[in-house]
């Protein structure tokens, strides 16, 4: 199946759309290591280590659902929470309606 990737590194943004899901862990972890032995880049490699170390982190805690764009853990109930207080501000008028935006940027 194809996953959409969407990482921000280093002040850079990449969107990839990858069918490397497909790939065993086995094949997985000598590719990755192959591919962080080919760069010397400081950046690159800095980047890889916060992100693994990251998700090896949320992973140990199932209650982290995801990470803010400053590396705060968003959890579970956070990420619930917003959503209901989304709907409710939705409902109580405070949204900007999808065809207004689409105007407001010519689309």
């Amino acid at each position: 199946s194809e996953r959409v990737i969407f990482l921000i590194l280093m002040d850079r943004a990449y969107l990839y759309f990858s069918k490397i899901a497909t790939m065993t862990t086995q094949e997985l972890k000598p590719n990755i290591h192959g591919l962080v032995n080919q760069t010397e880049d400081p950046d690159v490699l800095q980047s890889i280590y916060l992100l693994l170390n990251k998700l090896v982190a949320a992973h140990a805690d199932d209650d982290v659902f995801g990470f803010e764009a400053d590396g705060t853990p968003i959890t579970v109930e956070d990420f619930i929470r917003t959503v209901q207080e989304s709907d409710e501000d939705i409902s109580a008028g405070y949204g900007i309606p999808h065809e207004t935006m689409k105007a407001s940027y010519g689309a």
